[in-house]
């Protein structure tokens, strides 16, 4: 969130964060300074890694797996990840991985 307190505090005019911090900030200035975004898009994949050999697919995953995002609920891959489950699983049951999911920044879960 430093960005936005950059931003906030006039000390910079444009600054690079996620969707999360975006929509915060754009929330609490709404009617005040403006804050708009600049995106560039992307239609990358997204995938889960595991060491584990038998988890081929999101249903594989049991209680035993952890899934490293970089916010739990929030970050853009949580929200990935809920869209993921609602689609194997049906409607109303995007939160069903969330159990297993625990925040670590992306060089960290890379090393584990």
């Amino acid at each position: 969130m430093a960005a936005n307190h950059a931003l906030l505090s006039g000390n910079a005019h444009i600054v690079s964060a996620g969707i999360a911090p975006l929509l915060t900030v754009w929330d609490k200035t709404r009617g005040g300074i403006g804050v708009k975004a600049i995106a560039g898009l992307d239609s990358s994949g997204y995938r889960i890694n595991s060491n584990n050999p038998n988890v081929r697919s999101i249903r594989d995953l049991t209680d035993k797996e952890r899934i490293a995002v970089p916010v739990v609920k929030v970050s853009i891959n949580s929200v990935i990840l809920q869209v993921a489950a609602e689609k194997e699983f049906g409607p109303g049951h995007q939160y069903d991985l969330e159990p297993l999911t625990t925040t670590l920044s992306p060089p960290d879960a890379t090393q584990r």
